[in-house]
This record gives C-alpha cells, sequence and structure tokens, in this order.
C-alpha cells in the first residue's frame, strides 16, 4: 500500500491543481524512482510501436525538420536537455507524438497540410508541451486502476513485454481533456517566442487541422486524441498576444 501512495500522490497533485507553471512541472516528480521507471516505460511503449511495428515506415528526418525541432527541444528548456531522436514515420494520417523520456515522431500526412517553419515548431512545441506537463501521467491514472499502475511503476519492462503493449493501447488511445489541450498549446505558444518564431503560429496549426478534418468522413487519429474545437481556437487566439519572449529562462 505504501508504494502505491508513494505513486498515486505524485500523480494525484499533478491532476488537481491549477494551470501549472512550466518551471515547478518540469521540476515536479522528476526524481521519484516510481514517476521514472514509468518515464521508461512509457517510452518503451512508442518504441516498441512505431520502432518495431513501423519498422519499415520509420526514418530519420531532413536537416531542415531536424533544426527545427532542436532548436524547439532547446527552447522547451532544462527539462529536455537529454538528447531527443527525432523520427519521421512514413503515414498518410496527420499524426505527431513526443513521449516522455526523448523520442518525437512526426507522420508525413502532417507535410500534406503544407505547414510553415512556425506552423512545425508550434506543433513540436505542443507536443512537449504535453511531455514537461505530464499530461501522459493524467492520461495513464483515467485509463489504468491504481492497482495496474502500480505494477507499472515497481520496475522497467523490456520493449516486447505484454504489459508495454497494454501501456501503448492506453497512452496512443485515451484523449487528453480540453484543459490539457490548452495548457499544451500554451506551452508551445511561450516555446515559439521564446525560440524567437511568432505565437500566433498556433492557432494557424490548429486552423490547418480543423479544416483538414472538415467534410472527412472516419476518425482522425491525431484529433481524436487532441480534441479540437472553434472555441479552443478562439481561446489560443484571444491568448497568444500576450506570449512574450522570456528574458530569463525559469528552468
Amino acid at each position: 500500500m505504501g508504494s502505491l501512495l508513494k505513486l498515486t500522490f505524485p500523480i494525484l497533485a499533478l491532476l488537481f491543481r491549477p494551470l501549472p507553471s512550466l518551471a515547478s512541472a518540469a521540476a515536479d516528480s522528476s526524481e521519484d524512482p516510481q514517476v521514472h521507471n514509468l518515464f521508461q516505460n512509457v517510452d518503451r511503449a512508442f518504441l516498441r510501436h512505431y520502432l518495431h511495428q513501423n519498422k519499415a515506415k520509420t526514418r530519420k528526418p531532413s536537416k531542415k525538420l531536424q533544426k527545427i525541432a532542436l532548436s524547439m527541444i532547446d527552447a522547451s528548456g532544462t527539462a529536455f536537455q537529454k538528447k531527443y531522436h527525432v523520427y519521421v514515420v512514413n503515414d498518410p494520417e496527420p499524426y505527431a507524438a513526443a513521449s516522455p523520456d526523448g523520442y518525437l515522431f512526426i507522420h508525413t500526412g502532417m507535410f500534406k497540410l503544407k505547414l510553415s517553419d512556425a506552423e512545425t515548431a508550434a506543433l513540436i512545441g505542443h507536443e512537449l508541451g504535453h511531455v514537461i506537463l505530464k499530461h501522459w501521467l493524467a492520461r495513464l491514472q483515467r485509463e489504468l486502476p491504481p492497482d495496474l499502475l502500480e505494477k507499472y511503476a515497481e520496475k522497467t519492462y523490456p520493449v516486447d513485454s505484454p504489459r508495454i503493449a497494454r501501456l501503448y493501447r492506453a497512452v496512443r488511445h485515451t484523449g487528453y481533456t480540453p484543459d490539457e489541450e490548452y495548457e499544451a498549446d500554451m506551452a508551445g505558444a511561450q516555446f515559439l517566442a521564446d525560440d524567437a518564431y511568432p505565437p500566433k503560429s498556433m492557432p494557424g496549426l490548429l486552423k490547418k487541422l480543423y479544416k483538414n478534418r472538415r467534410g472527412k468522413k472516419g476518425k482522425d487519429p491525431y484529433l481524436a486524441v487532441h480534441p479540437l474545437t472553434p472555441a479552443r481556437i478562439k481561446q489560443i487566439e484571444a491568448q497568444v498576444p500576450l506570449v512574450k519572449p522570456r528574458t530569463k529562462r525559469l528552468f
């Protein structure tokens, strides 16, 4: 029971709190050994899917995309001062994801939206925002019962473990909440400003994603996980003029 409480309390603290500062979110619970194990296991879940099931479709990014990604990773702060691995997945569905311990994936379907460099940076910033604000913890808490969540935090599992397969399904198919989406939008907008991109590129990206979805049949994999509405776009449009570059890094 004690280990369960050690794991659950940091997660509940992350779930039930006001909009966190990026500095506190970057530091919060990052040294807890159980949370560290979850970092490792979520990472293995991403690896299992993208680098094992999609190995033939996965390639290194162009020099231009790599430069944009690494610049935004640097702008996001010391929480990402480990080597991030950036991959392009040859998949027509627009999709992108970042894992909590160093992997960023972008589907080729995103390139069909004709994103500008700044909008590509906004996409990367949004995904990094989800990671630095630990939204994946909240998704696991919503999807998995506490006793199973405790098991995932006891140790790290190899990439081919059945537990990792289940963990991947939990993370991949559980959507973010509207509040989490707003937080990631605003975090990404801050990273844009810090990296000398216009923060208005964030609502610009959202508009293209929304326009791409309209009139299509079936479920959009990216928007199924990242709910997008006109109200969210308007909310971000109203807020981004207030986002300014930070003269001093907070973390």
